[in-house]
């Protein structure tokens, strides 16, 4: 088990890295039309990482419910899941903005606020695996 967190706490770390540098270079993308058709399930990947974001606010407010071990694994995961699922999402609108017929300031805002969330949620994956919940009082609403 704790090969596959630290495994998934390194792909998001890198996915949302990635995922940066092909939004710094995406003039220079092209997609394939057969690669476009993944783009259109942008709009409902969107709503995912919003979910999870919900159900680590409940988690939070209901912490005392729970033993702080089990605590501290299922909020590791649900910040695990929502980098990936934030970037997973990103990736999806730039590929479907390569398509066109968006307005390009609000595309380029749209764009930078969404991989912003995945960034916000890195270094809270970070403080999750080198310190103990108990040890770390974070004043951020998620941490």
């Amino acid at each position: 088990m704790q090969k596959l967190k630290s495994l998934s706490e390194s792909v998001a770390l890198f996915t949302i890295s990635a995922l940066t540098i092909l939004f710094i270079f995406e003039q220079y993308i092209e997609v394939p039309s057969l690669v476009q058709v993944f783009g259109r399930t942008h709009p409902l990947l969107l709503h995912f990482p919003i979910v999870l974001i919900t159900v680590a606010v409940l988690l939070e407010l209901g912490k005392n419910q729970l033993e702080f071990k089990s605590y501290s694994k299922i909020r590791l995961w649900l910040l695990i899941l929502i980098v990936l699922s934030s970037a997973l999402s990103a990736l999806m609108g730039l590929i479907l903005s390569q398509e066109g017929g968006y307005d390009q300031s609000s595309l380029n805002w749209h764009k930078w606020t969404g991989i912003s969330l995945g960034y916000n949620h890195v270094p809270r994956v970070q403080v999750k695996r080198y310190q103990n919940l108990s040890d770390f009082n974070c004043r951020l609403h998620l941490c």
